[in-house]
């Protein structure tokens, strides 16, 4: 299972990940998790494909074990303004703690989180849609098991209970 959860809007590499869909392996089914503008697009391509599936967004208690079910998470998100270039969704620490490895695209922050933490694997900065199955087709067993491994060795270091007290400290009235 590819996941990709969130906001189901422009801009965040769904078009091309849906035309990318029909040149992945059938070894993987995509799912999309949310809503947004593209659900009909979505909704149209998985008449066509049947590897896509649309399932609606879960509550925050519950989406852990969604994303944990999953064999690999992807945030294909386009380079189109400054918001992107520099963002770090929340999906960063979800996939990393749920110990599912991803893919994302090399923008300032995620690429920096992702190098750092060897968590996932890197579309380029202008990725294409050819970029993305590739990326997919190329990804082994055993590339997904050491990056699960990173996942899960790197969610001790990437947890509330790192950053708690700096947090709190921040806030503290002296």
């Amino acid at each position: 299972v590819l996941l990709f959860q969130g906001g189901l809007a422009k801009n965040r590499g769904i078009e091309q990940l849906l035309l990318a869909a029909k040149h992945i392996s059938d070894d993987w089914n995509i799912v999309f998790m949310g809503r947004g503008e593209l659900e009909p697009l979505i909704i149209e391509t998985k008449k066509i494909l049947k590897n896509i599936f649309l399932i609606p967004p879960v509550d925050q208690k519950d989406l852990f074990n969604w994303t944990s079910s999953a064999d690999l998470g992807i945030i294909p998100y386009r380079n189109v303004n400054k918001n992107h270039l520099y963002c770090t969704p929340n999906k960063l620490w979800e996939f990393t703690n749920a110990g599912v490895p991803f893919i994302a695209t090399d923008l300032i922050e995620i690429g920096s989180f992702l190098r750092k933490n060897n968590v996932g694997f890197l579309l380029n900065r202008e990725f294409s849609v050819e970029d993305i199955y590739k990326m997919i087709n190329e990804i082994s067993f055993e590339d997904l098991q050491n990056k699960r491994h990173e996942c899960i060795k790197q969610s001790k270091n990437l947890g509330w209970n790192m950053y708690k007290k700096v947090i709190l400290d921040a806030y503290r009235i002296e």
